[in-house]
């Protein structure tokens, strides 16, 4: 009965296999689905900081054309020159605003005085206008109009009109500006989350103001929802579909403090999701042909079940063969470990490569600091292809050629830094050696970086002893020593050692007596 007990327990590993397989991709794929997403709602946000920026930068410019203006008015009126000097002053004005597409001075009845672009200065009657019932019966001293087309070229333009105040306090008047809404233009999401994005400036009533890209012929566009949402999330990002085309968006939106409008920046679902739906479909068919490749294995796997009588007459070849193939699997880890070096020396070294495109030195160290960690990496597989143990790793082995080659980076040598090491013997498995290696890694740049001044020596000790249930790694230096509390930092370094040290449920912390120690205790695994 002993070939049907076999064959029960592949169909189990295959249907647990399976289930296994579909169970971490799914997973995996979640997690991709919603990191997507945290990133368009990070790009909406950011082109929303740059929309506010450069929208404020337009309406304070707006406001110095429109006190100029107002100035230029009342000189006219002091001086009796005339409307047409008054013209030309405001002609030459517009000319240098590259928003601007004409300014206008109107009287408290509505009547134009003059205008930059016409003399003499006509316009239909503009006291129902929305824009002038705002000035006149509200008392509103900014208005912005809405999105229009130019009666004469067709040109898309809005509104900026300002009140005029006499000394008096009482209402003379208003200065008329015609903007531009090309500057929306020039901004672009990046090249991934540009396909179907949408860039919008709109009054506080929710009409629009400007849009990038245009709105199609006959399109309106009800901003009411938006204008909701966008209030009630304070500017987070949040997920609507366009009235204007239909097209679902993460938007963020931002307020602008000293004028009546709110920019919106949204992403399209659809594109912020391309990566993920290929994974989706490339994810789907590997696991067909994982699937069909253990139905195989089962299958193959149950007719052998069959032959077990007759296997087991074999048994002694077959323990030969089973050895031979346990050496050929040792060698292959083994081999194993050598190319992911290779392959990490590769990928340290294009990172070294591109480094050399950036001038900015901040940008060098990211770089610098990335290839570091990556070779540390490569040193611990380095270790393990030398090992006569293809599982486990002696710290001592790769912490020696790790704290060398650091050493020699940051020029100990030359700067009058001496480096010592002392490790007592301890054997512990891949996983665990990369992350203590990568905790050595960040202590020890940070010393090297930090702890001696241009001009100053000094020395670094790293110890490593055995105790009872626990090995306990000390990184000392007789450097300037830490800032009060800089070891609850949050940089780049620092968080990568909490994180590390969890990972290994280790205890640590930083002590600053004659320099810096930084102690690691990491509680033995089975077998010690």
């Amino acid at each position: 009965m002993g070939w049907r007990r076999s064959k029960i327990i592949l169909y189990v590993a295959f249907a647990v296999s399976g289930l296994a397989i579909a169970g971490i991709r799914t997973v995996s794929l979640t997690l991709d689905h919603a990191a997507a997403l945290r990133r368009a709602e990070q790009a909406a946000a950011d082109m929303g900081a740059v929309l506010e920026e450069h929208a404020r930068r337009v309406f304070e410019n707006a406001d110095l054309i429109a006190d100029l203006a107002a100035g230029l008015a009342a000189r006219s009126a002091e001086s009796g020159d005339g409307a047409y000097p008054l013209h030309q002053e405001l002609a030459d004005l517009a000319g240098r605003m590259a928003t601007s597409g004409g300014i206008a001075v109107l009287d408290a009845g509505g009547t134009p005085v003059a205008m930059s672009d016409r003399f003499p200065p006509a316009l239909p009657d503009v006291t129902g206008q929305g824009w002038w019932k705002a000035h006149v019966e509200r008392g509103q001293e900014r208005v912005v109009g809405g999105l229009s087309a130019d009666p004469a070229t067709g040109e898309a333009r809005f509104t900026y009109s300002r009140s005029l105040i006499g000394d008096d306090g009482r209402f003379r008047g208003v200065v008329l500006l015609s903007l531009r809404p090309a500057f929306f233009e020039s901004f672009r999401f990046p090249a991934e989350l540009d396909r179907e994005a949408e860039i919008a400036m709109l009054r506080a009533d929710g009409m629009l103001v400007a849009r990038n890209p245009p709105l199609p012929p006959g399109a309106q566009l009800d901003r009411g929802r938006l204008l909701l949402r966008g209030t009630a999330k304070g500017g987070s990002a949040f997920r609507e579909v366009s009235p204007a085309d239909g097209v679902e968006r993460l938007y963020a939106v931002r307020h602008l403090d000293r004028w009546p409008v709110l920019v919106a920046a949204g992403v399209s679902v659809d594109s912020a999701l391309i990566a993920w739906r290929q994974g989706l479909a490339w994810s789907g068919a590997i696991l067909a042909l994982v699937l069909l490749f253990l139905a195989a294995a089962v299958w193959f796997g149950g007719r052998a079940s069959d032959r077990e009588a007759r296997a087991l007459q074999d048994a002694e070849t077959a323990n030969r063969r089973l050895a031979a193939s346990l050496a050929d699997k040792e060698l292959l880890f083994r081999e194993m470990h050598h190319r992911i070096k290779n392959n990490l020396q590769i990928v340290s070294s294009l990172l070294q490569i591109q480094r050399t495109q950036f001038d900015d030195a901040a940008v060098q160290a990211a770089f610098e600091e990335t290839a570091s960690r990556i070779r540390t990496i490569g040193i611990v597989h380095q270790t393990l292809y030398q090992s006569e143990s293809s599982a486990e790793v002696e710290c001592g082995q790769f912490l020696r050629p790790l704290v060398e080659g650091m050493a020699e980076t940051y020029g100990a040598r030359q700067r009058g830094v001496a480096v010592t090491l002392d490790v007592q013997p301890w054997r512990t498995d891949l996983d665990r050696a990369v992350t203590l290696a990568l905790i050595v890694t960040e202590v020890l740049t940070n010393a090297f970086k930090h702890a001696f001044p241009p001009g100053r020596g000094g020395e670094i000790r790293l110890a490593g002893a055995r105790e009872a249930d626990a090995y306990l790694l000390e990184v000392r230096d007789t450097g300037r020593g830490m800032p009060e509390g800089a070891g609850n930092g949050t940089s780049i370094g620092l968080t990568l050692i909490r994180s590390l040290s969890a990972q290994l449920n280790a205890s640590h912390g930083f002590e600053t007596a004659d320099g810096t120690l930084f102690r690691l205790r990491v509680p033995l695994g089975p077998g010690g």
